[in-house]
């Protein structure tokens, strides 16, 4: 099994660019640092009333890629994903393992359904149920799954899965992302993000990273633009999850976006930007 480290740099904050829905307003405080692709206006954009009533304004400042300038005549399939151990400063990603990881993800999980809202599987009634669900994971062909392991703690607290991969193309998706209030909004969440990033770019050579949610669900299409991937739109009527018609919001991050993402990730990691109390000094911005 590889142990990779992520690799300390400093880099100055860069823009973003999104597309807001029409109608949205747009909310103060959190990533002010954010444009819409459309219209330019900075800021987090919060719906006046539900996504699926909403239209939705294509991202047209996304840099269309000039396909003539690509050369890939000596293009080699991507490597496919396996099981590695991810170690940064913060947060340390290995292989899910169900009996070693169910009781911490149990006792994190305990009384908060709402973590399942967006998930394809739970709540679950029991903890023997949870470790099923894990087992399946741990098992799965088609997925590999990695714990998230804060390092103050050294308990998991969540999970992520590399999924879909096409070798030949070049194409990955960042899935099944679960993170329990232990990880939310913190700097170990950014970091397992950007482990899982740099090791599909740095060291599987893929092209493409897609990152996919429930176009209801913001605080996931948040994320993923603070993260860096860029708005690509709604496929709607896409998928049939727990009983429910899912709209799903498409967003992606390409080979050569990635190190200008990289040094910004970097950048934000960096413990000079974070005051005693561990409060950020500049925010993650990330350029579409």
């Amino acid at each position: 099994m590889r142990v990779l480290r992520a690799p300390a740099k400093r880099f100055l904050p860069f823009q973003a660019y999104s597309a807001h829905p029409l109608g949205a307003r747009p909310r103060s405080g959190a990533n002010r640092g954010l444009a819409c692709a459309h219209c330019g206006q900075l800021g987090t954009f919060v719906p006046d009333r539900e996504w699926s009533d909403l239209q939705f304004v294509p991202a047209d400042r996304l840099r269309v890629v000039d396909d003539t300038q690509l050369d890939l005549l000596n293009w080699k399939p991507a490597l496919p994903p396996g099981p590695v151990t991810l170690r940064g400063a913060y947060v340390t990603l290995e292989p899910l393992n169900a009996p070693n990881h169910t009781p911490a993800l149990w006792d994190a999980s305990q009384g908060r359904d709402e973590l399942w809202d967006w998930m394809a599987d739970g709540p679950f009634a029991t903890r023997l149920d949870l470790q099923r669900s894990l087992e399946q994971k741990q098992a799965s062909t088609s997925a590999v799954f990695l714990a998230i392991i804060p390092a103050r703690t050294g308990l998991v607290a969540g999970y992520a899965s590399f999924m879909r991969a096409e070798l030949a193309h070049g194409v990955i998706e960042v899935g099944n992302i679960l993170m329990t209030p232990a990880l939310q909004r913190t700097t170990e969440a950014t970091e397992a993000m950007f482990l899982m990033a740099s090791h599909v770019f740095d060291h599987l050579g893929y092209r493409r990273y897609e990152w996919k949610c429930n176009a209801k669900n913001a605080p996931s299409r948040h994320a993923a633009l603070r993260y860096g991937f860029g708005f690509e739109g709604i496929f709607r009527q896409h998928m049939v999850i727990k009983g429910r018609s899912r709209d799903t919001a498409w967003f992606a991050m390409l080979d050569h976006e990635w190190p200008t993402r990289k040094r910004a990730f970097e950048a934000w990691l960096d413990p000079d930007n974070f005051d005693e109390a561990g409060r950020q000094k500049q925010p993650l911005k990330a350029e579409g």
